[in-house]
């Protein structure tokens, strides 16, 4: 799937994400998974700096594309866990962190209806 599809069924599946008008175009808004920034999507799901799509458990651990494992983040808070914890797959506080972001993602889980991707 392409990172713009991924984007897309993150943003339809996020309910902190709503169309908003910005400067007389439509977007996406809604919030990064960690630290609740605004952060901004292209209809078309491309991403709008810093927006980034994080895979709340990692790939290297088992991870897939699925909608309910992937959120945007800010790049920062993206590289931070990235750094700290995604390449530590057996820590403690790695487990913590992803069993956090996974119940977040799923309180923040709901589709918006009549959007096809």
């Amino acid at each position: 799937m392409s990172q713009n599809k991924n984007a897309l069924a993150v943003v339809i599946s996020d309910n902190t994400f709503e169309k908003v008008e910005y400067r007389g175009n439509l977007i996406w808004q809604g919030k990064c998974i960690f630290c609740n920034k605004k952060l901004s999507v292209k209809l078309d799901g491309t991403l709008i700096k810093p927006a980034t799509i994080e895979h709340i458990l990692p790939k290297a651990q088992g991870g897939t594309n699925s909608d309910w494992n992937l959120a945007i983040a800010c790049r920062r808070c993206n590289g931070e866990k990235g750094v700290r914890h995604d390449s530590k797959k057996n820590s403690k506080r790695s487990k913590e962190v992803i069993d956090k972001l996974l119940r977040k993602r799923l309180a923040r889980y709901s589709r918006k209806e009549g959007i096809i991707i």
